[in-house]
This record gives C-alpha cells, structure tokens and sequence, in this order.
C-alpha cells in the first residue's frame, strides 16, 4: 500500500486516495466526492452509498418534481 492509498471500510481493498467509491466493491469511500465524475462538480454529495453514475440526473429529476408536487398541493 502506497502512503496515500486507503483501505475500504467495507472489502478492505486498497483504493487511491482520490476515489470516492471503492473500485472493488462500489461502496462510498468518502462522505462527500472529490470530484464527482458525473456532475464535473468538486466535493459534491449526492447522498447515495454507491456511486449512482448517470442515474444521478434521473433521480435529481425525480426529486425535483417531488418537491414542486409537494408545494403545489400545499399551495391549492
């Protein structure tokens, strides 16, 4: 293991320093990315345990209807 490798907390395989998700396993190395791979966006959290990929932008639009459905029906 080199000095800025890491271990995973859930496999206990060795991982870069700079990976958010172990490469091994897919759990979440870090609570927030570095650098998120799919949003181009530094220490961005987007909350899952396992890196979502481009599934992210599917479940950020599914939210957002949420919330504009929730403050539509408070507002009526």
């Amino acid at each position: 293991m080199r000095e800025k490798d890491k271990k995973c907390p859930e496999c206990n395989a060795t991982v870069k320093e700079t990976f958010n998700f172990c490469p091994k396993c897919g759990s979440k190395i870090e609570t927030v990315c570095h650098r998120c791979w799919v949003k181009k966006q530094d220490s961005y959290s987007c909350g899952e345990t396992n890196c979502p990929g481009y599934d992210l932008f599917k479940t950020e639009k599914i939210k957002v209807s949420k919330d504009l459905e929730h403050i539509h029906t408070q507002s009526q």
